[in-house]
């Protein structure tokens, strides 16, 4: 039941890469029994990319779902609400977060606790005494003054570093590294602070990734981390498993029981304490009072 004090959050992920768009192929490839798992693993990480742009199918469901959030965005300022946007400093987050803001006079501030599981990083396979195997190294990160020259006068990007890639040339992140991060945002987003400047009628949007949302999400809930070294992006090949309308699930896999699709959304309520309330979870097109 509402108290009043929940923060309505909404989630977003980007829409589909260039990465999606190869992983889904080397997927159809397991299904159909001609790569093993593997082979799918060497495969996908020898032709994934450090920070892939949107795919050309990734564009037209940006495109939709820019105007899906855009009337969203106008019911809650009409009834006296405000909403702000946070997002990835990933490529393809950014160019989703573009459809969201143009044209507009909003601006998203760019986060980079918002980034994906792993980090931007670079791949190939090398071989060392006759066994293949991957070797990783940091990908090629945008900075601050190429955010704002791609993408002009969307992005409030203050919260980066002045000079150089955004992650400082970190390259790949740990496991563990992405589940601290993911922790602290969580504890930002239950903080009084947080609290008092969303009402029930603000909204807080947040463009980000499947892998750091379903972190996010897990530990919001209360679920126990478990089994998080299945990430799909060091694999190539996944499962998918959904929770029941209404529910957030419950999974030892959190990347599998938490994942949201190439531009869903995800609606919660939040409160300081306490599990979420879902409006809605992982849909493409959300219906009902909403969208009203």
């Amino acid at each position: 039941m509402s108290n009043g004090l929940e923060m309505k959050l909404l989630l977003v992920r980007h829409a589909q890469s260039e990465n999606n768009k190869l992983q889904n192929s080397i997927q159809q490839l397991v299904i159909l029994g001609k790569k093993n798992a593997a082979e799918a693993k060497l495969e996908w990480m020898e032709v994934r990319q450090a920070d892939p742009k949107l795919s050309v199918e990734g564009r037209e469901q940006a495109k939709m779902l820019g105007m899906r959030i855009k009337r969203l965005i106008r019911k809650h300022e009409r009834k006296g609400g405000s909403v702000r946007i946070m997002v990835s400093p990933m490529l393809r987050a950014l160019e989703t977060a573009s459809f969201v803001l143009g044209p507009s006079k909003k601006m998203a501030q760019v986060r980079t606790e918002l980034a994906e599981v792993g980090g931007v990083y670079s791949t190939s396979k090398v071989t060392q005494g006759g066994v293949p195997f991957i070797e990783k190294r940091p990908g090629k990160a945008l900075s601050k003054q190429s955010i704002e020259a791609n993408f002009p006068a969307m992005f409030d990007t203050s919260m980066l570093v002045d000079e150089g890639p955004w992650d400082a040339g970190r390259g790949f992140e740990s496991i563990t590294q992405s589940i601290t991060r993911s922790n602290k945002l969580c504890a930002w987003l239950r903080s009084p602070g947080m609290h008092q400047e969303f009402g029930p009628k603000d909204m807080l949007v947040l463009i980000s990734h499947s892998d750091l949302l379903a972190l996010l999400q897990s530990t919001l809930s209360g679920n126990n981390v478990e089994d998080y070294l299945d990430n799909p992006d060091l694999s190539g090949s996944y499962s998918r498993r959904y929770g029941k309308k209404g529910e957030l699930p419950n999974d030892s896999n959190v990347f599998v029981a938490f994942k949201t699709s190439p531009a869903a959304t995800t609606l919660l309520d939040v409160p300081p304490q306490g599990v979420p309330q879902v409006v809605w979870r992982n849909q493409m097109s959300p219906s009902g009072t909403y969208f009203t």
